[in-house]
Formats: C-alpha cells, structure tokens, sequence
C-alpha cells in the first residue's frame, strides 16, 4: 500500500507537472498571440472621437465659446488668434493646415487663391439655413455674421459733412481721425478698399495715428483723443448703452457702406471630420447666432433682431470681396504716400 500510494503521489506530481507545463506553455503562447495583434493590427481610434480642431478669431472665440461647449456633444479644440494671425497661420501651414476647421475668415479673402484652395465645398443644406440682404454664391465658404463699415464722430465736438465720403474726410480737422492700420487690420483694410487711392493722402492728413487693431482705435475714441473712428454702425449701440448718445455714425447719401462678411470654411486638405459640418451648424443655431446679435453683429439667419439694429442699417451697402492682388496694391499706395508724409 506504500508502494501504490507512492506511486500514485508520484503519477499525481507528474500530472501536476504536465498541467503546469501545459499552463505556462499557454500562458507563453497567448502573450505572443496578443503582442503579435498589437503589432500587426494595432487598435484604430474611431476618428468621430478625435478632437475637432477649430482655428477661431478672438473675437468669435469670446462670444461663441461657452454656447459651443453647451451644444457640441463631441470633443473639440479651439485655437484662437487675431484676424491678421489667424490668416497667417493659414498660409504658413498651407497644405499641412493643421485645423479641421477654420472660423472667422474675412469675406475678402475668399478670393485668395493661397486660402480658396483649402477649402472644401459645404453642403448645400448650410446655405439653405441663411437669411442675408446680399447675395451669396460662394459655397466654400460660410457666412456666419456681417457688418457695415462706417465712421464715428462725437456730434458735440464735429460737423463733418456726410454727402459723400471723400467731403466727409476732407471735412474733418487735420490728426483726428483713428483707423485701424491697415497691415494688421481687417477693419483698416477696408478702409482702404472703400477710400479711392486718389484719397489716400487725405486719409493721411486727417489721421492721427493707425493703431495695429480695432480695440486701440476705439481707446483713441473713447477717451476723446481722437475725434472720430473707423468701426462699424452698430457700434453705436454699444455707445448708447454707456450713456454716450452724442456718438453718430456717418450715413453717407451719395456713397454705399462697405459690407465686411465673417466667414467658416472646412480644410480640404485633411480627411473630413465626421463632426465638421455639425459643428458649422452649430454656428448657424439660434443661441450661436444671438451671440452674433450680441456683439454689434448681424446674423446670417432669420432670427428677431433689436429695432435699433435695423436703425444702423445703411441705404446703400456693398460686399467687400477685395483679393491679395487687390489688397496688396492699395497697401502699396497707401504705404507710399505715408512714407511721403
């Protein structure tokens, strides 16, 4: 009975031997099998799940951040810039554009090749969203608010003449006016595509100075070192609001406003993010486009607007469309008559 038990304990460890053999070979072989699979088939990301890269204006960053966190339901990134860094960083990156979308595109630059070829056509539902006074062909590009072009003045202290707009310039005082520069500045670039170059050297005369954007023009204004300003009619209303009703908005009789357009387009040169076009709706939703309201801005769809904004409507407008070729030739006359000065 020793003997059998012994070999039965002895033909137990071998079994127990074998099993663990059999374990570990196992245990070896899937550890292979699972770093096989990591390496020949890794696991794919869903790309609905990627961040949605968005390249933003400032200016559009503050106003429509918080209603975009509340209504996107998927994860996204937003990169803000000023207008003249964000459309550098566009033609820096040129084909290797980083963002899946890019937000807060001047009008004007639609016909930029350089910036036209990176667009993808959108979908024609977007376009059927839109309630505008003004045509609207382009479907690369997706209007997403405007404004009209027009120069402030403190009724108190000016009388300039309002006929047209060249008798209004040349009625103000000499260094009293605060434009934003032109270089680095859409607002100042549309001066110089709605002032005849022939008027440029009067744009220089009655100039103080040309700060790099809007907000240094408007501290000029508002702190009364310069007379008057070129910003936008709705700005009025943000005057109105703080107790300054003497500000007026130069409404011109023989002369149309310049209309400036905030653009959106999708990047071509990536793969389509599931989410782009959702996100661009978004921008057209009822709360994206109050924001627009609340901003001195107009929205691009049909939405009940304060009666005072149609007040600052102009009689007459037309759509900046400008282009780099256009651009860069009233920079160069601009330029060179300052130099001059």
């Amino acid at each position: 009975m020793a003997f059998c038990s012994h070999r039965i304990r002895s033909y137990s460890k071998k079994i127990t031997l074998l099993n663990s053999s059999k374990t570990a070979f196992a245990a070896f072989f899937l550890s292979l099998l699972i770093s096989f699979s990591v390496v020949a088939a890794p696991n794919k990301i869903d790309s609905s799940q990627k961040p949605l890269v968005v390249y933003i204006h400032e200016t559009l960053y503050v106003t429509q951040k918080e209603t975009l966190e509340k209504q996107c339901d998927f994860p996204f990134v937003l990169k803000p810039f000023s207008g003249s860094d964000l459309i550098g960083k566009i033609l820096l990156e040129d084909e290797h554009l980083k963002a899946d979308v890019v937000v807060g595109v001047e009008g004007e630059r639609m016909n930029d090749p350089s910036i036209a070829s990176l667009a993808e056509p959108l979908p024609e539902i977007l376009f059927q969203k839109l309630s505008l006074p003004f045509s609207w062909k382009n479907k690369k590009f997706l209007p997403l608010s405007y404004a009209y072009l027009a120069f402030l003045y403190e009724a108190g202290q000016l009388q300039p003449a309002t006929e047209t707009l060249r008798r209004f310039l040349k009625s103000l005082p000499a260094r009293s006016l605060a434009v934003p520069d032109p270089r680095t500045s859409m607002v100042g670039r549309g001066a110089l595509s709605w002032v005849a170059p022939s008027d440029y050297e009067i744009l220089h005369e009655k100039t103080l100075t040309y700060p790099k954007g809007w907000s240094g023009a408007f501290a000029l204004f508002n702190k009364g070192r310069a007379k008057a300003m070129l910003s936008y009619t709705t700005s009025i209303i943000y005057h109105h609001k703080n107790e300054q009703p003497f500000i007026r908005w130069a409404s011109f009789k023989k002369t149309p406003h310049p209309l400036q357009v905030m653009t959106a387009f999708v990047n071509a040169k990536k793969t389509l993010h599931p989410k782009a076009v959702l996100f661009l709706e978004i921008l057209l939703s009822k709360p994206a486009q109050q924001g627009v309201i609340d901003n001195y801005a107009y929205p691009v769809i049909a939405i009940s607007i304060p009666e005072t904004y149609e007040k600052c409507r102009p009689k007459e407008a037309f759509l900046l469309e400008g282009g780099a070729a256009k651009e860069a030739e009233n920079l160069r006359q601009w330029m060179a008559i300052g130099y001059q000065k």
